[in-house]
């Protein structure tokens, strides 16, 4: 009969040591200590403090990184627009110019890294969408025999990029556009354009009468419609379709 894993006469499995900046770790040593310093204790005091505060006076709680840096001192620092705001943890990278009014969700990412990534005024970026002026598809599929692909990306003004969209590079979204959660856009889209869909088309159109925005539903698009949207070439993988 086999032994019970939490049997005393079965023998521990070994666990084979783990290597951290060229050092060897024993699993098995004592590593708590680390825990127990004064300046650790007093940080996680100090972090306390200002998750009560949060807690108290907003109802909130938000990773530390936000915690510690205000989202609109952070876009000053960016040399984002006024009334901006932006999460501590939206990744900025390279060249990357914001309007005013606008929000940057967290865990976003906005790429000027190779390419200018511009976004209009009153822009709201949904949290875990992802703004790229460049992929690396092409250099991996072929062995980096190819280069990246870089385009400069442009959202206009008025526009929401709902949650997980992701805008690849050379996109341009038009003003007072809608990007529907979840959707991969490549492409040139109009102004006042609904976008949704993986590849995103259009579907319909944002109709704004005085203070009030509509969407209509979602068009869908009969068997062997091509997609509503500038491709009149093939392009280069993850390249906007001109």
């Amino acid at each position: 009969m086999d032994r019970r894993p939490d049997d005393p006469a079965t023998p521990a499995p070994r666990v084979a040591l783990r290597i951290f900046r060229g050092e060897p770790l024993d699993p098995d040593a004592d590593w708590d200590g680390a825990l127990d310093p004064p300046m650790l204790h007093e940080l996680r005091g100090h972090l306390t403090g200002l998750r009560r505060r949060l807690k108290a006076k907003f109802n909130r709680h938000v990773p530390t990184g936000t915690l510690l840096h205000d989202r609109w001192d952070l876009a000053r620092d960016l040399g984002f627009g006024e009334g901006t705001s932006v999460y501590d943890e939206c990744l900025v990278l390279g060249d990357v110019k914001v309007g005013q009014h606008c929000w940057i969700g967290p865990y976003t990412v906005l790429d000027g890294l190779h390419a200018e990534l511009r976004i209009g005024d009153h822009v709201d970026i949904g949290c875990s969408a992802q703004v790229y002026t460049h992929n690396t598809i092409e250099r991996a599929l072929t062995g980096h025999r190819a280069p990246l692909f870089a385009r400069a990306t442009t959202i206009g003004n008025c526009c929401f990029i709902a949650p997980q969209a992701t805008i690849g590079p050379g996109s341009v979204i038009g003003d007072h556009s809608f990007v529907a959660a979840g959707s991969y856009v490549a492409g040139a889209f109009p102004p006042y354009s609904y976008i949704a869909g993986n590849p995103a088309q259009v579907v319909g159109t944002v109709e704004i009468r005085g203070d009030r925005a509509l969407l209509p539903p979602p068009r869908r698009p009969g068997p062997g419609s091509p997609p509503d949207r500038s491709a009149s070439t093939t392009p280069r993988p993850g390249e906007a379709p001109r």
